[in-house]
């Protein structure tokens, strides 16, 4: 990777020969050509490696090896760069932010996914914006502010629209619903929801519709409407169960936990809350094992049966 690099740095050097006078012009005019083609293929070389790289930082992250992840992607966006593929270059920045992003660092990725935003708008690259946009809003979103997140959602939106690249069209629907709720709007957020569920239902994308299904749970859970957020939360925990989501099913669990407690069906939350802490410790999330469990012990008290151990 770095040795491509410098190769089309060397490649560049080669050109400087001015002490040759006139008769020599013919000479250096050639070698310089020959310069510049030479920089040309090793230029285009660079856009496959690019890609490699960025494709490898991709599986890296995938597989929760993020700091792995961020050096493809850092060594992809370099390659991009010298190659002059903005486009590469603006895929590498969104990839960089969702490293960032999945090590919790937020500022460091909303800067990446603006940088991805220009980029893909000074090549008009509108698939490029639609993913910037629905990414920056996550970041806004799961930082406290909704209402930033919805402004980038609905240009998101709106450009899908009058474009016709309607392929984010149900994420950023489900994104406005969950944006929506956090802003205090649990019951505009349903209509939303609503039709990204109506949209992955036609498309039959089963990760999809189990993901609406928890939005929708949470937004009736906030209106207060028990027994329509028990209804979502189950379905969507049955979808998760059949495609092997196993953070879709500790989020529906632990949300069918709290509620059961709520309604004092202590034996179904213990049951609940024990099965999430399981997932949660087994997938690494401490935070929520850790709130699984304290759920845990404190029903277990309510109906007077033993303290859940340690050991999941």
């Amino acid at each position: 990777m770095t040795r491509i690099a410098r190769r089309t740095g060397r490649g560049a050097g080669l050109c400087r020969r001015r002490a040759l006078f006139v008769a020599a012009l013919a000479l250096v005019a050639a070698t310089c050509a020959s310069c510049k083609a030479d920089q040309k293929l090793q230029t285009e070389s660079l856009r496959p490696a690019s890609a490699r790289w960025n494709e490898m930082g991709v599986r890296a992250l995938e597989t929760g090896r993020v700091s792995e992840a961020l050096v493809h992607f850092q060594e992809a966006r370099k390659m991009a760069e010298e190659s002059h593929d903005r486009k590469g270059m603006a895929r590498c920045e969104s990839n960089l932010g969702s490293a960032y992003e999945s090590l919790g660092q937020a500022q460091e990725a909303e800067q990446h996914y603006e940088t991805a935003l220009r980029l893909s708008l000074e090549e008009g690259d509108v698939e490029g914006q639609l993913r910037s946009l629905n990414n920056l809003g996550n970041v806004k979103s799961a930082t406290g502010r909704p209402n930033a997140a919805l402004d980038d959602y609905k240009k998101a939106l709106e450009l899908s629209t009058s474009s016709g690249i309607r392929v984010l069209e149900p994420v950023l629907l489900n994104n406005i619903g969950v944006a929506y709720r956090k802003s205090g709007e649990p019951a505009r957020g349903i209509q939303y929801l609503t039709a990204a569920l109506e949209k992955n239902t036609a498309e039959d994308d089963q990760e999809g519709i189990a993901s609406n299904l928890t939005n929708l749970g949470a937004a009736h859970e906030a209106l207060g409407e028990t027994s329509l957020a028990l209804d979502a939360y189950e379905r969507g925990l049955a979808i998760d169960e059949k495609i092997g989501n196993l953070d879709g099913q500790a989020v529906n669990l632990n949300h069918l936990a709290v509620l059961r407690e709520a309604q004092r069906d202590y034996e179904r939350s213990l049951d609940y809350y024990t099965r999430a802490f399981k997932l949660n410790s087994g997938m690494g999330n401490p935070r929520r094992s850790c709130k699984d469990q304290e759920g845990m012990r404190r029903v277990a008290r309510l109906l007077g049966v033993p303290q859940p151990t340690e050991d999941p």
